[in-house]
């Protein structure tokens, strides 16, 4: 199970990759091609995509809301507290981002993923909401540093 389920994911990361090559402005594709990476283990790379995505989508409310998610979760992963931090920082970094927004999140918002397809499990919930609640001045900063 494992072997086929990597050799699926490469095959995903291989397929996004050669999209990408003809597509390079295709947002959702440098999202998915980082959601692949980061099944495959590679989340900084991983993550990188799907900051190249919201970047490329800068007023689509659901790759932001699903890039804090992931960074979120992969600071619960990591055992490192410095990439703990890290992927914090980089989540916190997008939410204020996102508070430029016309529309801007609210703690509500965090329930769903996806336009409300995809709901948010009550763990993720909390961390953002705990996020939140740390810095409730979360605002825009720039620049998003560069992964260690």
């Amino acid at each position: 199970k494992g072997e086929a389920s990597g050799s699926f994911i490469e095959k995903s990361i291989e397929a996004y990759q050669a999209a990408l090559a003809r597509a390079p402005t295709w947002a959702e594709g440098w999202f998915y091609l980082g959601k692949s990476k980061m099944l495959a283990g590679r989340p900084k790379e991983g993550l990188e995509d799907m900051e190249r995505g919201v970047r490329l989508s800068p007023y689509n409310r659901d790759l932001y809301l699903y890039l804090i998610v992931h960074c979120l979760r992969e600071a619960d992963r990591t055992l490192l507290s410095e990439r703990k931090r890290e992927y914090r920082e980089r989540a916190r970094f997008w939410m204020g981002r996102a508070s430029v927004l016309k529309r801007p999140f609210t703690r509500e918002d965090y329930d769903f993923i996806g336009l409300g397809v995809e709901k948010l499990n009550q763990k993720d919930r909390e961390k953002i909401k705990r996020l939140i609640d740390e810095d409730e001045e979360i605002k825009f900063k720039s620049p998003l540093p560069p992964f260690k």
